[in-house]
């Protein structure tokens, strides 16, 4: 092989999407993608919280459940729980009340997923997670006592998760089903099955297992329905699940405010590629950006194998952070970049400079 054939060898593709090793610390693993995953493992930390919880407001869990908002079967299998017979409905019925109670004096994350998966392994924890969208414990608050209503299903217009899927847990969850073995997904898979009936019920359980494409074809029957069943707050659910473009346009998806944090923008990129251009670019055209949200998008751009993606970011080198994005990509990218610099170089000083070092 000549020299030049072998350099010509060890060029990188440069259409092709290479995600950097670094993502895998913050992407939401999914099955269907073949990244090295690494191992994931509950919280046990956040376990131990879950059983110290239940330990201190059990006496109040069970006076919930025996109103008469709580209706009888959502009543038994939360006693079941507490008895220790396992029930993913009971799981979430207790979880519902024991969490408000306690997140004050001992957490602001919500500790049971790690519980459930710690004691009943993951596929339990999959099913009560998602069973849990589809109840409801609502409470008032008089002087310094909470008065509850029971634990009841949830209705239509209760479209909020009440702030337990929050995404650090529920991207641990996806991670424990994501490098689980075959059975143990095929189990979980048909836990959640049974559990996908609120619209938030079937965006979790997308979430959670998105190669399951006709689960998120239900969401997309009316996108409408599942616009408005899906509180503004828990969308990124579905930026980490679309699987195209496509999918994306039909939900109107966004990066906004409450879901371009770097985890849901890596993992956007990761489901859709470089049909994510025009999404990372109105995201980082909107005001009030931190710098950790500026870096992501301009990392996520630099790593797009298109010329419009690498002409995004020289459209931007007065952007804090542009410059480091557009090296990284000149570095992923370089006979892009060598083409895209010189003919901005003309008219650009900024781009100029970086083709001298380039």
């Amino acid at each position: 092989m000549s020299t030049t054939d072998a350099a010509a060898e060890a060029r990188p593709d440069e259409n092709a999407l290479v995600l950097p090793a670094a993502w895998l610390r913050r992407l939401h693993p999914r099955r269907d993608r073949p990244h090295a995953w690494p191992a994931a493992r509950p919280d046990r930390k956040a376990a131990e919280t879950a059983r110290a919880m239940l330990a201190e407001y059990r006496p109040q869990v069970e006076e919930v459940l025996a109103l008469p908002g709580t209706p009888p079967a959502v009543a038994e299998a939360g006693r079941a729980h507490l008895r220790g017979e396992p029930d993913p409905v009971g799981a979430a019925a207790v979880a519902l009340v024991a969490a408000p109670l306690g997140q004050v004096a001992y957490t602001r994350q919500d500790p049971f997923m790690d519980q459930w998966a710690e004691e009943h392994g993951v596929a339990f924890a999959a099913s009560a997670y998602v069973a849990r969208a589809g109840l409801w414990a609502p409470f008032g608050v008089v002087g310094m006592e909470r008065r509850w209503e029971g634990v009841r299903e949830r209705r239509p217009e209760e479209n909020w998760s009440g702030g337990w899927a929050r995404e650090d847990g529920a991207r641990r969850l996806r991670a424990l089903l994501a490098t689980a073995q075959d059975e143990v997904y095929a189990e979980a898979a048909e836990g959640l099955a049974r559990h996908r009936g609120t619209l938030l019920q079937k965006a979790l359980a997308s979430y959670l297992m998105p190669d399951r494409r006709g689960w998120f074809a239900d969401l997309l029957a009316d996108p409408e329905a599942t616009w408005a069943g899906v509180y503004p707050g828990d969308r990124w659910l579905l930026h980490c699940a679309v699987a195209d473009r496509a999918e994306a346009d039909a939900l109107e998806l966004v990066l906004d405010f409450q879901s371009r944090s770097p985890g849901v923008i890596t993992s956007l990129v990761d489901g859709i590629g470089p049909a994510a251009l025009d999404l990372l670019t109105d995201g980082l055209d909107q005001p009030h950006l931190d710098a950790d949200t500026s870096r992501a998008l301009l990392d996520a751009l630099a790593v797009l194998p298109v010329d419009a993606a690498f002409q995004a970011l020289l459209d931007r080198l007065d952007r804090k952070y542009a410059e480091a994005a557009v090296l990284a990509a000149a570095r992923r990218f370089p006979a892009r970049a060598l083409r895209l610099l010189a003919a901005a170089a003309g008219d650009r000083p900024a781009a100029a400079d970086l083709l001298a070092v380039h």
